[in-house]
């Protein structure tokens, strides 16, 4: 309980500190408020796959794998908001359950596959030997 304070405490320490000596930061969040739900949503959803993943954050395969999605969403994102329009609340909601069906469908088969070719890499083709 004591952390739900402390917590309160700094959240409104930072809207009458933001507000009274920084009043464009508030601003330019109203501004731009699409963009930083965007980049909320993507911090929100790689950083529950990283918790979600943590037991193999050693493999540089898994890095490899968390970049390739993370370049994919991002990529798809922009393209989306610049083409079409930016997304709202309710399509966050359906694009992250699907990315996150996605990822735990797909994550093994692709650290396994990058686990594989970065092999392929060190070791030399048998056809070059």
């Amino acid at each position: 309980m004591l952390f739900g304070v402390f917590i309160g405490l700094l959240i409104f320490a930072y809207i009458i500190v933001t507000e009274t000596w920084f009043p464009r930061i508030s601003e330019a969040w109203n501004e731009h408020y699409r963009l930083v739900q965007s980049v909320c949503f993507t911090a929100g959803l790689f950083g529950t796959l990283i918790i979600q993943y943590w037991n193999r954050r050693h493999r540089v395969t898994f890095w490899a794998s968390m970049c390739i999605f993370l370049l994919i969403h991002v990529l798809g994102i922009a393209y989306y908001a610049t083409h079409v329009h930016p997304l709202v609340l309710t399509q966050w909601i359906v694009l992250l359950v699907l990315e996150c069906g996605v990822v735990a469908f797909s994550m093994d088969w692709l650290t396994k596959r990058l686990g594989q070719l970065g092999r392929h890499w060190r070791h030399g083709h048998p056809s070059e030997k």
